[in-house]
C-alpha cells in the first residue's frame, strides 16, 4: 500500500486573507517576530492497490483536476514514509 501527500499552498504574490488573520492573532498572542506565513491544506491519500510511483502519478492527477486552484495555488507531491 502506498500513502501519498499532497501539500497545497497560496502562489507567491497571492492575496492570503488566512495567512493574514493568523499573523495579526499570533501578534496579539506576543508572537510578534512571525513576519510571514503561507497557510495552505495538507491532503493524505491512501492507495492500497498502488505502488509507489504509480500512487504518485495518482495523487498528481488528483492534485490537478481536483484538489488544487491553479490560478492562485501551488502544491508538492510526495510519499508518506
Amino acid at each position: 500500500m502506498a500513502k501519498a501527500v499532497v501539500i497545497v499552498t497560496v502562489k507567491e504574490g497571492i492575496l492570503d486573507p488566512q495567512a493574514r488573520a493568523i499573523i495579526h492573532a499570533m501578534e496579539s498572542l506576543e508572537f510578534s517576530d512571525c513576519r510571514h506565513l503561507v497557510s495552505g491544506k495538507y491532503f493524505e491519500l491512501d492507495f492500497p492497490e498502488l505502488d509507489g510511483d504509480a500512487a504518485l502519478q495518482k495523487a498528481d492527477e488528483a492534485a490537478r483536476r481536483i484538489l488544487v486552484n491553479p490560478n492562485i495555488e501551488s502544491y508538492t507531491v510526495k510519499l508518506k514514509d
